[in-house]
């Protein structure tokens, strides 16, 4: 062998495959983990738009009606999640109106998940003269 010979060893070569391995093992499962973790962000992101855009349509009607529903929505970033949508409109006492909207889904781990808002709306009593006139 001569002295001027340039390269690695095979000894230097096996040694660097074996860090480049033990950093690959490491990095992979944060990697994975990361991913999924992203994926679980972005459903809730959903989920709370979805949330948000039931409760603001359930606010802006005139004259509430005590009502009870749920609907299934589609998640436009992937195909196979759905969301579950169930919503709840009753009086109480003195012209005052409880809403509640709930979200349902599944995180893709399989856990179910559920956020809740609960508002109430005040419609004040018309009054005829002197008697007020219930809603």
């Amino acid at each position: 062998m001569e002295v001027n010979e340039k390269g690695f060893t095979l000894a230097e070569i096996v040694t660097s495959l074996m860090i480049f391995g033990l950093l690959a093992s490491f990095s992979i499962p944060i990697f994975l983990n990361l991913k999924q973790e992203v994926s679980d962000r972005l459903l809730e992101a959903e989920a709370h738009a979805f949330l948000q855009e039931k409760m603001e349509r359930m606010v802006a009607e005139q004259q509430p009606v005590e009502m009870k529903g749920q609907e299934v929505k589609k998640s436009p970033s992937y195909q196979q999640r759905s969301y579950q949508l169930h919503w709840q409109i009753r009086k109480i006492p003195s012209g005052l109106w409880q809403i509640d909207v709930e979200v349902q889904w599944k995180k893709q781990s399989g856990q179910v998940r559920k956020i809740r808002l609960r508002t109430h709306r005040f419609i004040p009593l018309k009054t005829n003269g002197d008697l007020p006139i219930l809603n």
